[in-house]
């Protein structure tokens, strides 16, 4: 039996305290808050997700690691994912790496690469050229819980090096 996601949701918090002493008498004070939060249900519509892959990958040096959007992930259940239905609401990227300069790329898959180019399912990468840096200890989130990224036989390839180095990193892929 398949299983049934219930519910999740994806949040962005940032906040700040900004300050500008001048003299002894006053601190002028600003403190930006931004606070964003998508809430899915499970199924499949706008803010609905039905699959959901979560792994901490140990990199190895010189060894890119591609993920196939389309088979060999599985949930925790052991249940196989196929991102190609419904395509992917969201991902999260943490580079869990606490050296300075291990530098994760993620994108940029020579064969099928994960790419989209057209509304309203455009990937989150626009070309085979485009790849995102996520620096030690950095997150990478994209998010399209309306339309989704779109998946297929031929944009399906999501490609993790980490260089020179070797550490690991969490994805977390909903759809």
């Amino acid at each position: 039996m398949a299983a049934a996601i219930q519910s999740g949701s994806m949040s962005l918090t940032f906040t700040a305290i900004n300050q500008n002493p001048i003299g002894s008498l006053s601190v002028p004070q600003d403190n930006p808050t931004i606070v964003q939060k998508t809430s899915y249900n499970g199924g499949t519509g706008a803010n609905k997700f039905n699959l959901l892959y979560y792994a901490t990958l140990a990199l190895v040096a010189s060894t890119p690691q591609t993920l196939d959007l389309t088979t060999g992930l599985t949930d925790a259940f052991g249940n196989a994912l196929v991102f190609t239905t419904n395509g992917v609401k969201g991902i999260c990227i943490i580079n869990l790496a606490t050296t300075s300069a291990f530098v994760l790329k993620v994108g940029g898959a020579a064969t099928n690469a994960w790419i989209g180019t057209a509304a309203p399912n455009a990937g989150p990468f626009n070309g085979v050229a485009d790849i995102q840096i996520i620096g030690a200890g950095g997150k990478w989130m994209q998010e399209s819980p309306i339309d989704s990224f779109g998946v297929s036989a031929t944009s399906k390839s999501l490609k993790l090096d980490p260089g020179t180095n070797s550490f690991s990193a969490t994805v977390i892929i909903w759809g």
